[in-house]
Parts: structure tokens; C-alpha cells; sequence
């Protein structure tokens, strides 16, 4: 493998699960497993799961969100529902494609976007020059979301299964399957916005910057659990780095709501609690 190869979170899982990897827009990603002609038999009469890690993430936060999105994005996202996903492009002025992408609808003014892999860089310089005449948060988030792909006639049962633990990604679409109008109504993520809102006195929907601090507390904290009790250390490189910036910014966004102790480990037990 080139030393500028990229790899996903699930890397080291595919590898010693015996997938056969090959180089894909950057990364050295799956294949596959048994064999194309079992695996295509199993998406089309059961389910299957793709690891789609590599593609880029971008949240987009803030009064003028959907304004900001809808301005950048070829599809009109205006009043669209809670958990409603678009597919479309980003163009330059002269019409030419800078990329095709989905944009999820999480909440109000809250937008998800995921970019192609080979284009995520030139696609976030564009994204937050454009920002720049907005009212928006532009989050890039590449580095720390890993990302599932269900697909399949069963794929709607399998998601259907409550306390789910297979990540953020999954729980996205988890929303949909819950009945719920937001990502952090999934009742395992609830439990855990629940108690970062009894630790720091903030309370969700009381404002934008707020509810942005207990997502990101909610979230980070989530997935550092799991990386620490998949052995994961805090360090300079590789997940360990990425494990770093995920408890960095949480802690950040404590201070931002006013805690300024060590807080975060409090958390803990309730990750764990909801997903035994």
C-alpha cells in the first residue's frame, strides 16, 4: 500500500476479516469478500453492507443554513421534511459540475452533506469560500465519521431494530425507521443528549449554538467510547489522532456551555448503558 494511501475506521477490521483490498478514490478499501456473484446475490435478495467511509462529511449549521444550502445545491430543499435526503449537484457559475452529492435534512437549518472522497478537499475550499456571504457554521467532519451503506429488500427490517449499534451512520436512517423528526430523538442517542443536559444545565431547543454544543458532546463522546473499548489510545497518528480531536472538541463545546471541570467521563456509563 502507498504511503498516501488513506484508510477508513473499518481498515484494520476488513483486513483481518480477509477482505481483498484495492486502491478506490484515495483509500485502500473492500473489494470483497466472498465472491462478487454471492455478494450481488445477497443485495438483491437479502441485504448487504458496504463500508463507504471514505466519502466526505460536511454539517451545515447555523439561521441561514438551509438559505446557504439551497444557494450552493441544485435541488430546492426549501420546507423539506425532517430526515429527507437529496441527491444533486454543486456547479460553478459557468454551469460546469464542482461535485454531485446527498444532502440529509437532520433538523432546521441543520444539513448533512456527503461529497465524493477524490473531491473532498477542492469541495470544502469551495463550500467555505461560498459560505463566507452566509449566516452558517460549516463543520467539516471527514475525519471523524465513518459511514455505512445498507442496501437490499431487507434492509428497512435490519434498521428497524431498536438500540442499534452499528454507528451514527446507521442511526441516521435508524430517524426514519423510529418515526422520530431528529437524529438525536433515536433513543439511543437521546438517553445520551439527556444526560450531557443534566451535567452542563443546557437544555435541547432552547437555541441554534446551544443545541449545536450538546450534538457535538452527544456525539463525539459516543463514538470516543467505542474506540477506547476498541482499544484506541489518544496519540499523534491514525485513530488515535482522530480519538484526540473527537475529545478535544467536546471539551471545547462543555466550555462553551459553561462547564469548566473535567466532565466528559461522566458520559461514559451512559454510552455504555444504552448499547449493552
Amino acid at each position: 500500500m502507498s504511503e498516501e494511501m488513506k484508510v477508513t475506521c473499518l481498515h484494520d477490521k476488513h483486513v483481518a476479516l480477509g477482505a481483498l483490498m484495492s486502491p478506490f478514490g484515495g483509500f485502500d478499501m473492500p473489494i470483497q469478500y466472498k465472491g462478487i456473484v454471492d455478494e450481488h446475490n445477497a443485495v438483491r435478495n437479502q441485504v448487504g453492507v458496504f463500508d463507504v467511509s471514505h466519502m466526505g462529511e460536511v454539517e451545515i449549521t447555523g439561521p441561514e443554513a438551509e438559505k446557504f444550502v439551497n444557494y450552493i445545491f441544485t435541488n430546492d430543499i426549501t420546507d423539506a421534511p425532517v430526515g429527507k435526503i437529496f441527491y444533486g449537484m454543486m456547479l460553478y457559475p459557468d454551469g460546469g459540475t464542482v461535485d454531485d452529492l446527498l444532502v440529509y435534512k437532520m433538523g432546521e437549518n441543520d444539513l448533512f452533506l456527503v461529497i465524493n472522497a477524490a473531491n473532498i478537499d477542492k469541495d470544502v475550499a469551495w463550500i467555505m469560500e461560498h459560505a463566507k456571504d452566509f449566516d452558517v457554521k460549516v463543520d467539516h467532519q471527514s475525519d471523524i465519521y465513518g459511514q455505512l451503506a445498507v442496501q437490499g429488500p431487507d434492509s428497512e427490517t435490519v434498521l428497524k431494530q431498536k438500540n442499534i449499534d452499528t454507528g451514527m451512520g446507521l442511526e441516521r436512517l435508524a430517524m426514519v425507521s423510529q418515526n422520530v423528526n431528529s437524529l438525536f430523538d433515536v433513543d439511543t442517542v437521546m438517553h445520551i443528549t439527556n444526560k450531557v443536559s443534566e451535567i452542563t444545565g443546557a437544555h435541547y431547543g432552547e437555541s441554534n449554538a446551544r443545541d449545536v454544543s450538546l450534538r457535538i458532546i452527544t456525539d463525539h463522546i459516543r463514538s470516543a467510547s467505542f474506540m477506547i473499548c476498541d482499544g484506541v489510545l489518544p496519540s499523534n497518528e491514525g485513530r488515535g489522532y482522530v480519538l484526540r480531536r473527537l475529545l478535544r472538541r467536546a471539551a471545547r463545546h462543555g466550555k462553551l456551555l459553561g462547564v469548566n471541570r473535567p466532565f466528559l467521563y461522566e458520559i461514559v456509563d451512559t454510552v455504555v448503558a444504552v448499547n449493552e
